[in-house]
């Protein structure tokens, strides 16, 4: 493999020098590039003025449906489209990106790795004040020097953290906001009478991941940390066999918040996806969630018909998901996300300007196709999740609506909220994401001080059928005093629990609507 430094590359900043390596890289296969282990500051204007005008609220209160859609203008940081056979060797180095962008875009790509860097934001996608008072319907908090504040940022979710326990221990919202000079500001709708504690304002929900993965084969991430990001931490999408080894998605050094959404999300993939020794801590929702999505059929004559996704926010990546020919496809009931049947996908045809696809299937849709859904089980992946911590943060940790899963030998501790569970197996119609669950096996696990331990879950309008199958729990300490139930499982046909041992605050194990348990 042909080794370059980024030295090699010349320019008038570091973004300028690593555009050049990425377009060196994506013409010149089989290409490793070396950095220097140091910081690297990556400033691009139109990334600084989104951050900039987000801040400002110059993108409304609530950014997210303007920023967060497939036709919004974005920055793409470093572009690897296209590249083969290439590896990125950070060495230790840093990456501070300046403004909302993609840190890195892996499009097209096949055998690419990066390794041995950490990632972070010049100013941090999120404030964090230290709270001073409080009033009957307002809760004060001290700022300091930082920037970019303002009276009309967006606050969509106000989380509490307490240093002592080092925890968050609240999650709230303001109305509006009144700044009252050096550094002070008053946020009314919410109370919160501990001072001391630290506010932690988040200002941007979804929005470009620092890491896109789209119709990628082979791909690598060894190594790497991200600290803090405008969006979710690593967005995997249509993409095939993914190693994440050794990745860290955590605070900087004296921070309590990492990336502002997931920590990672992989949508519509095949193949393996394995974590391997990660570390998870302090983002604002799950640290893996892996699915594909339910489409709404709109339109069907026999073996033909039309599909999109109706996802609120749209798919992960902002483009188009879609069935290839050949995939195997599930009709699934939306009353209960059964499966009904499955059908071969004889002919594709997608339309990316209009986010839809239309299908020729290998037998006839049913005549009421406002009752079912399509979804993709060839673009689904096994998943492995193993030796990896994952603690102190919002939501689920691994959230699971795949088949062929083991999740062994991790550690969960401290998952604070009220859906807050260490492994959530599910199949969500309001989210279009699935599909049900099978072949999961969870051993070897510790789980300690969750508000939830397992839950398994079918979240439909009547999950009155047991949809998971296959579903085994052994050798894993529960010590969750404060959750209501170490293992909460619903309509699960075949599930298996032995040899664990737990410690709830009612009862251990509670199995509603499931068959053949033992």
């Amino acid at each position: 493999m042909q080794v370059k430094s980024i030295s090699e590359f010349p320019g008038g900043d570091d973004m300028e020098r690593f555009r050049r390596a990425a377009a060196y890289l994506r013409g010149h296969p089989g290409t490793r590039l070396v950095l220097e282990p140091k910081t690297y500051e990556l400033h691009d204007a139109r990334a600084r003025r989104l951050q900039e005008d987000v801040m400002a609220g110059k993108l409304t209160r609530k950014p997210e449906p303007l920023m967060f859609n497939y036709d919004f203008e974005y920055v793409s940081g470093i572009n690897l489209h296209g590249a083969q056979d290439i590896c990125i060797d950070g060495q230790g180095a840093t990456l501070v990106f300046d403004g909302f962008m993609e840190n890195f875009s892996l499009q097209f790509c096949k055998n690419v790795t990066l390794k041995n860097f950490n990632i972070d934001l010049a100013r941090k996608a999120y404030s964090s004040g230290e709270i001073t008072g409080c009033g009957k319907d307002y809760t004060d908090a001290d700022f300091g020097g930082q920037t970019l504040l303002s009276e009309g940022m967006p606050t969509l979710r106000v989380l509490i953290y307490n240093k002592k326990e080092r925890r968050f221990i609240a999650c709230m919202g303001a109305d509006k906001i009144r700044q009252l000079g050096n550094g002070t500001y008053r946020f009314f709708g919410m109370r919160h009478t501990g001072s001391g504690d630290l506010m932690h304002l988040t200002h941007t929900y979804h929005f470009r991941p620092s890491i896109l993965i789209y119709e990628a084969e082979n791909t690598a991430l060894e190594n790497i940390c991200i600290h803090s990001h405008c969006g979710m931490g690593v967005v995997g999408h249509r993409s095939k066999n993914i190693l994440l080894k050794g990745l860290k998605i955590v605070p900087s050094l004296g921070e309590a918040m990492s990336t502002n959404t997931d920590a990672t999300h992989f949508v519509s993939c095949a193949g393996l996806l394995r974590f391997e020794g990660c570390h998870f801590e302090g983002h604002g929702d799950d640290a893996t969630n892996v699915h594909t999505y339910y489409h709404s059929i709109v339109n069907a004559k026999k073996n033909t018909c039309a599909a999109v996704v109706k996802a609120p926010t749209g798919t992960h990546s902002q483009k188009l998901d879609y069935f290839d020919a050949g995939d195997t496809v599930e009709l699934t009931r939306v009353k209960n996300l059964t499966r009904v049947r499955t059908y071969q996908v004889l002919e594709s045809r997608p339309d990316f300007t209009n986010m839809r696809c239309e299908y020729v299937l290998d037998g006839d849709l049913p005549g009421n196709i406002k009752d079912y859904f399509l979804a993709d089980i060839t673009q689904m992946p096994r998943l492995e999740f193993v030796g990896c911590l994952s603690r102190g943060h919002r939501s689920r940790s691994v959230l699971v609506k795949t088949r062929g899963v083991l999740i062994e030998n991790c550690a969960f501790e401290r998952i604070d909220c009220a859906w807050g569970a260490a492994v959530c197996i599910a199949a969500e119609g309001w989210w279009h994401e699935g599909v049900t669950a099978e072949n999961v096996t969870i051993r070897n696990n510790r789980i300690v001080d969750c508000t939830s331990g397992i839950y398994i879950a079918i979240d439909a309008p009547q999950p009155d059928i047991p949809a998971h199958k296959n579903i085994t729990i052994e050798n894993n300490i529960f010590d969750c005093p404060d959750a209501k139930h170490a293992i909460h499982a619903k309509n699960v046909d075949g599930l298996t629990l032995r040899a664990n041992r737990m410690r709830s605050r009612e009862q251990d194990v509670l199995t509603e609507n499931c068959v053949e348990a033992t």
